[in-house]
Parts: structure tokens; C-alpha cells; sequence
């Protein structure tokens, strides 16, 4: 009886631990958002961060995704650029701001009219 219940401890364990470890990543690797609420199609939205850069492709209309990227090393100037179909670019730069990396959620959203705006988390 008592191997059984050591048995049932040691499963439930070895189940508990992946999902303890997948939610962590989650919850602390830094990531990208990108919210298209535009009824427009994109080729791509690119972001150069100071040491990595993070493509989406292609960015269909009214679509949300997100990339897991890793953290910065450095604070520095960063862009973003969206391309459209007819292969008309809108870049923009931002603060890429020093700081925890832990949780942050960098938020890029479309509007109807296609400008971007950007909101950082953390």
C-alpha cells in the first residue's frame, strides 16, 4: 500500500514538473504581440531590436499573434517596420528601455487606418 501511494506521489511529480516549467517560460521569457485590427492584409512586420530581430509574416487582417524572443542584453534605439502589399514600407523607431526582461510583453497594434502603436509591459 504504502509503494502504491509513493508510486501515485512520484507520477503526479513527474506530470507536475513539465507543466511547473512550460508555464514559468510563459510567464517569464519576454515576447512580441502584434494585433492587426485593420481589414488589411500585410506582407510582413519586422522588429530590429537592439541585439535580435523578430519577423511576422505574412500579417493577415484582423489576425493577432505572438513571438517568444530572447532578452536583450543592452537598451538601445530600436524599429519596426510594416510592409504592405503593394511593397509600401512605414518604419518607425522606439526606446528599446533598460530594465527587468522578466514578463515583458512588447504590444504592436495595427488600427483600422494602419498606424502602429506600440505599448511595453514591465
Amino acid at each position: 500500500m504504502f509503494r502504491m501511494k509513493l508510486r501515485y506521489k512520484l507520477l503526479a511529480a513527474l506530470l507536475t514538473i513539465p507543466l511547473v516549467i512550460g508555464a514559468a517560460y510563459h510567464l517569464l521569457t519576454p515576447r512580441a504581440t502584434l494585433v492587426n485590427l485593420s481589414n488589411t492584409d500585410y506582407v510582413e512586420f519586422v522588429v530590429a531590436l537592439p541585439s535580435s530581430r523578430i519577423s511576422f509574416s505574412p500579417v493577415a487582417a484582423g489576425s493577432a499573434s505572438s513571438i517568444y524572443y530572447t532578452r536583450q542584453k543592452q537598451a538601445g534605439m530600436s524599429t519596426f517596420s510594416l510592409t504592405s502589399q503593394d511593397q509600401h514600407v512605414v518604419e518607425q523607431r522606439f526606446l528599446y528601455a533598460e530594465g527587468n526582461e522578466l514578463g515583458r510583453i512588447l504590444r504592436f497594434t495595427i488600427d483600422r487606418e494602419g498606424h502602429v502603436s506600440i505599448v511595453s509591459d514591465k
